[in-house]
């Protein structure tokens, strides 16, 4: 059965998505602006393809969020222990206060029963041909 909370949590990271759209343009002048501009432009669509099948229940997506997710906790209070300066505004630092708190709470969620249940897909089924076969033995 879906997770309850599936439609809220891929609304959320569509709301992030959205919300470091307006963080980018905030920093238009900036000499980093044409680079994150291109890598915006380049990994958002494949960011939402990943969401689109994570939406639909794929275990593949399912881990690469939560490997993305292991890398936002990790990296973002780096840049604020060892790069504070390259943060452009106030609207930066809160995009990533946010993506910080979202994975964590992705990274507990997505390792609960109810959501690795509906990830995982089930076990084949083989149908039987009626053939007897020998017991495999035991190693």
């Amino acid at each position: 059965m879906r997770p309850q909370a599936l439609n809220a949590v891929v609304a959320i990271q569509l709301a992030l998505t959205v919300f470091d759209f307006v963080v980018l343009f905030s920093k238009r002048g900036r000499p980093d602006f044409q680079e994150d501009a291109l890598w915006s432009i380049v990994l958002t669509p494949l960011f939402l393809l990943v969401l689109w099948f994570f939406w639909k229940g794929k275990n593949w997506a399912r881990i690469f969020e939560l490997i993305w997710a292991g890398i936002v906790v990790v990296a973002i209070p780096l840049i604020f222990l060892f790069d504070f300066n390259s943060i452009a505004n106030a609207l930066e630092g809160m995009s990533y206060v946010a993506g910080a708190m979202y994975s964590i709470y992705l990274l507990w969620w997505l390792n609960t029963k109810e959501v690795k249940a509906w990830f995982k897909p089930p076990a084949p089924v083989v149908p039987y041909d009626g053939i007897p076969r020998p017991p495999i033995p035991e190693p």
